[in-house]
């Protein structure tokens, strides 16, 4: 289970919108235009987004370090290597769109 956690903890990095991950510069550019139309709904998303963070962080850690409640669950085993493999295409996905958000930035900007 170390190795689920830390590829679930490097998901929950990414979506609650870490710098250098990609969905923050998603967040970046849109509280950016929202703050230059109305900075009510910037600061309304900004909020979004802080208790985001702080809802994924308790999931986490709900998941990872609390007690087993469900006696069903005692008796897990280690994922298979299907699993696995799916967990190494999610992080590399996750990786390839980290790398390429700036080239798919660059070419959503050149079309204005």
């Amino acid at each position: 289970m170390p190795g689920y956690a830390a590829v679930f903890l490097a998901m929950v990095m990414t979506a609650i919108g870490l710098p250098l991950l990609c969905v923050f510069i998603s967040e970046f550019l849109s509280l950016r235009g929202a703050f230059e139309a109305n900075p009510v709904w910037a600061g309304w998303g900004a909020l979004g987004i802080i208790l985001n963070a702080g809802y994924m962080l308790w999931l986490y850690q709900r998941m990872f370090f609390g007690t087993i409640d469900n006696p069903k669950n005692e008796k897990l085993t280690r994922p298979e290597r299907a699993r696995v493999g799916l967990h190494v295409a999610t992080r590399d996905s996750v990786a390839l769109d980290w790398c390429l958000s700036q080239t798919v930035l660059e070419l959503s900007l050149r079309g204005r």
